[in-house]
């Protein structure tokens, strides 16, 4: 009878000594990633310190990077040979890279300087070049779900360590949505905005779901500024709002676009802690700075994010 408690006793000690092992192990480490945004305007002559740039971000060893789009400037000529240097460069960083199109790369082509682009056409050709494959870009790879059924292959979603991240095609020159646009620009500007919205919309549900630590929002535009008569942002910048405050737990938007290094809060009220307090926006360096921004994610602290800029030299192109 003695054995067989003794048995027993030293099983139960066997059963809990591997619970325990389990749960440390699946405990969330602590790791970052890179944001970078409006890179390299000025081609050729940017080329050099961006892939000094690179370099410096490869060196931190981020779990990724994430570019927030305008791959080059409003006035680079937005054909093959330039977009293509693109693809190039991305293959230089030493992990995955999640790309999400600003709007110098397709909304902005039309202008003489760029090149006098279709838009529509110039989008076409992003998805073709970037996402069709499904593939993360970089080295290594990252598993990543796509909006296929919608058509936006380019917006993505992944989990890590306790946080969900999810990109959104959402650009600058007011989303592309414009008061006196072709038919098809204004079309296009409704599918993606619908299929946004219903991104954006998933992403919350699978966060709450999964019962992550924290969401991230990635995308392009500064939706946040100045809106024009007619504003392009207004029900993604609501819906986001919305769905910030439901979920409760901390929300970074990360974005580039209008070039200022920015850290704040921008749906808290201006007088009063109130809804929108959970909700962080950074929006990263562009051109002329060379800098990218450093996001440590550790779950065990009640903020979740931390932010370090990177750069060399002087950090400026």
């Amino acid at each position: 009878m003695k054995t067989r408690i003794i048995s027993k006793f030293v099983c139960a000690i066997g059963v809990g000594l591997l619970f325990s092992t389990l749960v440390q192990g699946s405990e969330e480490k602590p790791y970052s990633f890179m944001v970078v945004a409006d890179t390299a305007y000025k081609v050729p002559h940017d080329y050099v310190v961006y892939d000094e740039l690179i370099n410096k971000i490869n060196a931190e060893a981020p779990a990724f990077t994430i570019h927030l789009g305008d791959v080059f400037s409003g006035q680079t000529n937005c054909g093959s040979p330039n977009i293509e240097r693109v693809k190039h460069d991305f293959g230089k960083y030493g992990h995955p890279v999640i790309y999400t199109p600003g709007d110098n790369e397709w909304a902005d082509c039309h202008g003489l300087e760029a090149g006098g682009f279709d838009p529509i056409e110039r989008l076409a050709n992003l998805r073709r070049l970037f996402f069709a494959e499904g593939r993360t870009l970089g080295q290594g790879q990252l598993t990543v779900e796509r909006q296929k059924n919608a058509g936006m292959i380019e917006n993505a979603l992944w989990s890590k360590g306790g946080v969900l991240f999810a990109t959104v095609h959402i650009v600058g020159s007011n989303n592309g949505l414009t008061k006196e646009g072709p038919e098809e620009g204004a079309s296009e500007f409704t599918l993606r905005n619908q299929a946004n919205v219903r991104w954006i919309k998933q992403a919350f549900k699978q966060a709450t779901d999964q019962n992550v630590k924290a969401i991230v929002l990635a995308y392009h535009a500064n939706m946040f500024a100045e809106p024009d008569d007619v504003d392009g942002f207004a029900e993604v910048r609501t819906l986001i709002g919305q769905l910030g405050e439901v979920f409760k737990k901390p929300v970074l938007l990360v974005h580039g676009d209008h070039h200022q290094f920015i850290i704040d809060r921008p749906y808290l009220p201006r007088v009063q802690i109130g809804p929108g307090g959970n909700i962080t926006r950074l929006q990263t360096y562009g051109w002329p700075d060379a800098k990218a921004v450093k996001i440590s994610v550790d779950t065990s602290t009640e903020s979740v994010f931390s932010f370090q800029p990177i750069f060399v030299g002087t950090g400026f192109y």
